[in-house]
């Protein structure tokens, strides 16, 4: 085993996590890096619109549960965190949203020029998982980790920035990596790291589950050109959605389509006809983020895709202020593992965007933070970490997915009261099933079937497993 201390432990080698770490005054910095980054899947498409109107369509996705200090902070540095990119020789070209990166896959292109960067500027990377932390007088002091080749390491630290990525992995479904299952999170709720809108899931329709292409999501202008069916070849979408689709506006009813896709994929395997020219599908090959998925198939060779919704993005997290401070004082954290800034649901674009915003401003808070320190200890209580089983999983999707209900969710807390003992991912786990028993509504990404659909609701807050709405 292997002992170090450091000033600054990065977890996350994702957009948040690289960002964080270029951004830092002190060299004295590890960054743990999961294999498998959601952002190396990510297509970094990057919404680019006028501050007021992008301001307005965040509050009406998020039914105005959006932090507004943190929405107006993400609004006022898009154009500096562009601009940063194109600093870094990161090639751009317009998109249907904005801008994105000009690379057959843009996710690993940009990884790898981060990478290059914080490797010049002296930081550590460690490739591995965080699997405990160390506690001292209740602050968090460090954190003990797997490497990917079995080594154990204990990094003792006065900052912490998590940037982790959320919970989507603790679905069977999911549209990211399997590593990003909330096992950073679960550490964070038995430290007494608030968190906050656990129960908000954003589901995505169209994970490829074809066992020819890739395993990923496949988003874009693809989405328009299909026609969905299920395996007698029968639509089954309703007008109102078929139309959207078809019009490239299935934006504005995201949760609607999401939940017409699941009740279909209980029912049976969902496949995606596509009904376009050869000469547009081979232009989508060569010219669009997702093209790549299906540069060895001709439009006929591809045919019927097999689709599957999936978790997608995590809209809850940890609570965070405008400079992306937890409530804990030495703790930070940015992007997907932090909530606040989309309410009850986000819309395109802005994920990639959150985690190089906030990625930056977690940095610039501890530059900022002065001398003091607190000594630091080896020997601390410690928070461990145990990943939940195959057959918990299986019930987190069969009952915490795209759409709940009071018995599902009875199961899942019922599954868990008879364990004897439960570790920080199961307890993360109680207590999003306990939020979504104690909403009283639906809205946004959260939808329970015996519960009405309202448009304003409160937020709630988890310490210490103690939930309260506000």
């Amino acid at each position: 085993m292997e002992f170090l201390k450091k000033e600054v432990v990065i977890i996350g080698g994702g957009a948040a996590g690289m960002n964080a770490a270029l951004n830092l005054g002190t060299r004295d910095c590890m960054v743990i890096e999961t294999p498998g980054s959601n952002s190396v899947f990510s297509p970094w498409n990057l919404m680019l619109k006028e501050k007021d109107i992008q301001k307005q369509e965040m509050l009406a996705a998020g039914n105005n549960m959006n932090d507004q200090d943190l929405v107006d902070t993400l609004l006022n540095g898009i154009e500096e965190a562009v601009q940063n990119l194109e600093k870094m020789k990161v090639k751009l070209r317009p998109s249907n949203l904005g801008v994105i990166p000009d690379y057959p896959n843009p996710g690993k292109a940009v990884r790898d020029i981060y990478m290059q960067r914080l490797e010049e500027k002296g930081h550590q990377i460690l490739g591995g998982r965080v699997v405990e932390f160390f506690m001292n007088d209740g602050r968090i002091v460090g954190v003990g980790a797997e490497t990917t080749s079995g080594k154990r390491i204990e990094v003792l630290c006065n900052f912490l920035i998590i940037a982790s990525g959320g919970l989507t992995g603790l679905f069977e479904y999911h549209t990211g990596s399997p590593q990003v299952d909330g096992s950073v999170l679960a550490l964070g709720l038995r430290s007494g790291l608030l968190l906050r809108d656990l129960e908000f899931t954003m589901f995505h329709p169209f994970l490829i589950v074809d066992k020819r292409f890739p395993r990923c999501l496949v988003s874009g202008d693809i989405l328009t050109k299909m026609n969905y069916q299920d395996e007698d070849g029968n639509e089954f979408l309703s007008r109102k959605i078929t139309k959207a689709l078809r019009e490239n506006r299935h934006h504005y009813v995201f949760p609607q389509m999401t939940r017409e896709f699941y009740a279909q994929s209980l029912k049976g395997k969902i496949f995606g006809h596509i009904d376009a020219s050869d000469k547009w599908f081979d232009e989508f090959k060569n010219q669009n983020e997702f093209g790549r998925i299906f540069k060895r198939f001709t439009k006929d060779e591809a045919g019927k895709i097999q689709l599957h919704p999936a978790a997608h993005f995590s809209i809850g997290g940890l609570a965070i202020d405008n400079r992306a401070r937890t409530n804990h004082s030495n703790v930070y954290a940015a992007g997907e593992a932090s909530a606040g800034l989309h309410g009850s649901n986000r819309i395109g674009g802005l994920a990639v965007l959150e985690a190089l915003i906030f990625g930056k401003i977690a940095a610039q808070s501890i530059n900022g933070s002065g001398n003091a320190r607190a000594p630091l200890c080896r020997g601390c209580d410690s928070v461990k970490l145990r990943s939940p089983s195959a057959e918990l999983k299986s019930l987190v999707w069969e009952n915490l997915g795209p759409v709940k209900n009071k018995e599902g969710l009875e199961k899942i807390m019922n599954f868990l009261d008879n364990k004897e003992k439960i570790s920080a991912s199961e307890e993360l786990i109680k207590v999003i099933a306990k939020t979504c028993l104690l909403r009283r509504e639906s809205i946004g990404a959260f939808c329970r079937e015996d519960l009405p659909v309202k448009k304003n609701s409160k937020s709630s807050y988890i310490e210490k497993s103690k939930i309260t709405f506000r």
